[in-house]
This record gives structure tokens, sequence and C-alpha cells, in this order.
């Protein structure tokens, strides 16, 4: 049997969320971001000891959400808007933020190329960035990536954080990133 560990990360996408209600769930256009180099995540959970008969009877856990860090290569005025918030000019070239700017809700999807050539595809429906990190450093030292600190969330139609889908060989099934389903599904 094939090995099946992570060893890269690549593909990220992101998607506007246009509409998150206990209703319906839809997202906007695919952004692809460029020069992603790092994705680490933490599960965050709420957990409640149940005491019975002079003990620890059982344990009830209840996830809130991940902590998310991606770190890029760079990071443009155009697409820092789309992430953080704050407003792009375009014929100015400028990015303003300002307080009182919120950072857009947004769906994501990225791959982990696996050890056996495959990809690992994930797909997560609520993403809120809270903070940009940037270190700048004087010419000829260590070059270092831009932070991207946030959160990975449920989303309200039906409370679902994410999907994960193994592809069946090497290449295939990448379209699987380019889109992510309104909920509910459009009737035919």
């Amino acid at each position: 049997m094939a090995r099946k560990y992570l060893k890269g990360f690549s593909g990220l996408r992101i998607f506007p969320i246009t509409t998150n209600t206990e209703e319906e769930y839809i997202v906007g256009e695919m952004v692809k971001v460029p020069a992603a180099q790092k994705l680490s995540k933490e599960e965050q959970s709420e957990s409640e000891d149940i005491l019975a008969d002079d003990g620890i009877w059982d344990t009830d856990s209840d996830v809130t959400g991940e902590e998310v860090t991606i770190t890029l290569a760079e990071l443009s005025n155009e697409l820092r808007a789309k992430l953080r918030g704050g407003t792009y000019d375009e014929e100015s070239k400028t990015y303003s933020f300002a307080k009182g700017d919120v950072a857009p809700e947004l769906a994501c999807s990225y791959r982990g190329l696996l050890a056996d050539g495959t990809y690992r595809m994930f797909k997560h429906y609520r993403f809120k960035v809270s903070k940009v990190k940037m270190d700048l450093e004087t010419k000829g030292n260590s070059k270092s990536g831009v932070e991207i600190t946030g959160k990975f969330l449920e989303r309200a139609c039906d409370g679902k954080f994410y999907d994960i889908k193994d592809t069946e060989a090497g290449n295939a099934d990448l379209t699987w990133l380019d889109t992510i389903d309104k909920v509910p599904a459009d009737e035919l």
C-alpha cells in the first residue's frame, strides 16, 4: 500500500461569501492566491467533563473552529483588500485600511501533495482573516513571507466546517477545488 503522508501545499483559492444565512449559502467568483508557501491550522474546541460515580464519566467536546496561519511569498495590495478588507483603488494602485474596516467572509480551497503523488484537497466554507504580519529586513538577510492569520469557521446553513477529498491518481479531479457549491443546490 502506498504511503499517504502530506509533503506539499499549493493551489490556494479564495471565494468571497455573498450569502451566509440559515437558509442559503452562496460564494462569488474564485480568486487564485499566488505564492502560497505554508498553511498551518489547529482545531479549536470547548470541552466539558461529565461527572458521575465520583469521577469523569465522559468528556463532551464541541469544535468551534480552526486557528489558521497561511504564509505567502508575496501579497499584492489588490489581494490584501480581498483578504483583509479595506479598499484598493485600481487607478492609483493604492490600498487603504481604516479603523472600522472589517475583513470579508471567504471560503477557500487548497491541496496538499501526498507521498504517493496524489493530492489531498480541502474546502473550508468560512474563513475570516484577523491579522496580516510581515517582516522587512535589509537586503541580503533571510527572506520571509507574509503571514495571514485567521480562523476557519462553520457556515450558518448546516454547520459544516470543511470537506476533504483525495484524488484517485496524480492531477486527476483537481477541478474539485475550483468551485464551492451553493446551498441549497439549484433545482434542475
